[in-house]
């Protein structure tokens, strides 16, 4: 069965009153991009959501979120969600209340849905945690951040290895630092990616390889970050041509598996 076969046997399951297909199908509508995509993708959603389906109902309010001006509507359809137990509408009634400063409330959802094992729950908490900066606080910053690396979560992974690096509320242990910036540079995340260049480049934590401290901070630095752009030209004087060529082939790759 190709493509246009299986979106013709999904319609068919969601006209029929399938709320699984239904969300789907509002799913497809928001990724075909379509002139008429956000009007299709809500009736989609709405029919799912009106049968109970709590994953559409919080579709729902990605979607009315997005579109900033019916915010009430989304915290409506998130609420219902959050009720049944969805915990991602439980993770963004947190993040609203958190941009709303109401920081009280924010930790609380989070950590609601972070004892369910949420990962992004477990990140916000251990970001929270980190950023009030105290040795206790550190020690559960810690904690969250373990939960949510172990899902793979690139911020978690790079706030670990700082945790680690600094010996903030634990002892240093620049070796388990580095294996953390490792992980959170192959997830992504520019700021490990900066780092994990840096260690290649002096040794710390990772084998002195130029070419590679190289091509993981020419990654950092596309995604525009500080210390890679003061750090990357310095380095590359002390490149021959050949070596540079090498570090920006690799750099042109996919992300590395980590391993």
């Amino acid at each position: 069965m190709d493509d246009a076969d299986s979106i013709k046997a999904l319609l068919a399951k969601a006209n029929a009153g399938d709320a699984e297909a239904q969300n789907s199908m509002g799913r497809f509508a928001i990724s075909s991009g379509g002139p008429n995509a956000r009007t299709d993708a809500e009736a989609w959603f709405r029919r799912a959501a009106e049968q109970g389906l709590s994953k559409a109902k919080h579709n729902l309010g990605v979607l009315y979120l997005q579109q900033g001006q019916i915010r009430p509507e989304a915290l409506k359809w998130f609420y219902e969600a959050a009720q049944e137990g969805w915990l991602p509408s439980i993770f963004a009634m947190g993040m609203i209340a958190q941009d709303d400063d109401r920081m009280e409330e924010a930790q609380r959802l989070f950590e609601i849905a972070a004892q369910r094992g949420h990962a992004e729950s477990q990140d916000a908490l251990g970001r929270i945690y980190f950023d009030r900066n105290t040795g206790a606080d550190y020690v559960i910053a810690r904690r969250w951040s373990e939960a949510a690396a172990e899902h793979g979560i690139a911020a978690a992974q790079a706030r670990l290895a700082t945790i680690f690096h600094e010996g903030l509320g634990t002892p240093r242990d620049p070796q388990r630092a580095a294996n953390y910036f490792r992980a959170a540079a192959h997830n992504g995340h520019a700021g490990a990616q900066a780092m994990w260049g840096v260690a290649h480049d002096i040794g710390v934590g990772a084998p002195v390889d130029k070419i590679e401290a190289a091509h993981w901070l020419m990654r950092s630095t596309e995604q525009s970050h500080e210390l890679a752009h003061i750090y990357l030209p310095d380095l590359m004087k002390r490149l021959q041509p050949h070596e540079v060529d090498e570090a920006e082939r690799r750099a042109r790759e996919p992300l590395p598996r980590s391993h």
